[in-house]
């Protein structure tokens, strides 16, 4: 009765020995994600510049988007996209490796894009991964337009002669609405 006693009291305590030790490697590898995850929730998109401010439809124009890193370590940024059914970017493979965003510093993603018709405001969703902490999102507000600009002249001479020089007065109207 001694030896199963002894016997069961070794198994008991390899068993304890094998649940702290398992414990402590998840509290390790835990603590190690909630940095990584700590360290990205610290990054933001600090500025996007659309231009034109308002497309033409089937107009190519670029969208800029600014990450700040305002946290104390680098964090591993990898595949920045624009998802939205309306606006396609031209330049998909620009980003095919991670790039790594340093503490108080910026990285910017510029996107050449083209908007599809018809007419309206669409609202595309940048997103970029961030290592060991998910994803980071953006919404986007882009403008379709295809009211044409309109032309008209002011002032004209009354003739035109070649061997004078004299001034035509014109006005350009943008009706398409601004951001």
């Amino acid at each position: 009765m001694k030896k199963i006693s002894g016997l069961f009291s070794i198994i008991l305590l390899l068993l304890v020995a094998a649940t702290a030790s398992a414990a402590a490697l998840t509290a390790t590898s835990d603590s190690t994600s909630n940095t990584a995850q700590d360290a990205a929730s610290l990054v933001y998109v600090s500025s996007v510049k659309i231009d034109p401010e308002v497309f033409y439809p089937y107009e190519q124009g670029t969208i800029t988007v600014t990450l700040t890193n305002a946290g104390t370590s680098s964090v591993g940024l990898s595949n920045p996209d624009i998802l939205s059914g309306k606006v396609h970017i031209m330049n998909k493979d620009s980003w095919n490796t991670m790039s790594f965003i340093g503490p108080g510093s910026t990285i910017t993603y510029s996107f050449l894009v083209k908007a599809d018709p018809p007419d309206g405001t669409y609202f595309p969703l940048f997103t970029v991964g961030a290592q060991n902490a998910g994803s980071i999102h953006y919404p986007l507000t882009i403008k379709v337009d295809s009211a044409d600009i309109q032309a008209g002249i002011s002032q004209k001479p009354d003739t035109f002669a070649r061997s004078t020089k004299d001034s035509v007065n014109m006005s350009i109207i943008n009706p398409r609405e601004q951001q």
